[in-house]
């Protein structure tokens, strides 16, 4: 498993592609308990957004600021403080540069739109 309980992450990859690039923080494996299942998907965390995030059951969508992510779906945000680091998310969400200090702070970077 890549997270571990306490950590930052960021959403890498999801069903819901609005759900790529959020910062989460991990709080426990996920137990079932919330309501929302996955379905034998692998280990899952029960996570925390600032934001909330968005889940798919057959046609009804959930949006909530606590819930379960795969760990194949998250991307740990470690490192030794004052360390800046690039996560490059996915084409469907802008890079994030991470200044490493404590706490994590988070800043988005800023690109010009290619389509323009």
């Amino acid at each position: 498993m890549r997270c571990r309980p306490g950590d930052l992450a960021i959403v890498v990859r999801a069903t819901v592609l609005g759900n790529v690039g959020k910062i989460v923080r991990v709080l426990k494996r996920y137990d079932g308990s919330s309501g929302l299942s996955l379905e034998n998907a692998g280990p899952a965390w029960l996570v925390k957004s600032s934001a909330p995030l968005t889940w798919r059951a057959g046609s009804r969508r959930y949006r909530r600021k606590y819930g379960p992510v795969l760990d194949c779906n998250l991307q740990p945000i470690r490192g030794s403080s004052g360390h800046t680091i690039l996560l490059s998310t996915s084409a469907y969400a802008p890079s994030v540069l991470v200044k490493l200090t404590d706490p994590p702070t988070i800043q988005p970077r800023h690109r010009p739109n290619p389509i323009d």
